[in-house]
């Protein structure tokens, strides 16, 4: 279900199956470790998931904030059409930076943190 590993020093959370309240504990744990840094970034490739739910939308809403009061970002990438429309019907598309593929992402944050570091 959730896989973590790391492009040019950005940490890369993979997630497969349904992103849902079953998945969440798993998730969080994982993602606990990865933005308990001083600048939390990571991306969330989403390119497997084949449905998410509202406690799914709820941990990644919170992990955005986390993130960015650490003064870092996160990134999703890889939404297939059905979690986009997910993102899009609860007007949540906006608040976070998505790309189609993990490298635009990884490079998004790349470029990111270069900016700001």
């Amino acid at each position: 279900m959730v896989r973590l590993m790391e492009v040019k020093g950005v940490p890369i959370l993979q997630l497969h199956g349904r992103f849902d309240a079953q998945a969440v504990p798993a998730v969080r744990s994982t993602l606990a470790s990865v933005i308990d840094v001083p600048v939390p970034t990571v991306v969330i490739d989403l390119s497997a998931v084949s449905f998410i739910d509202s406690a799914a939308l709820a941990l990644l809403v919170a992990t955005r904030r986390a993130c960015l009061s650490g003064g870092g970002a996160l990134a999703l990438c890889g939404m297939s059409p059905s979690v986009r429309l997910v993102f899009e019907l609860t007007q949540l598309l906006p608040l976070f930076p998505h790309y189609a593929h993990l490298p635009e992402a990884v490079n998004a944050l790349t470029r990111t943190a270069m900016e700001t570091g």
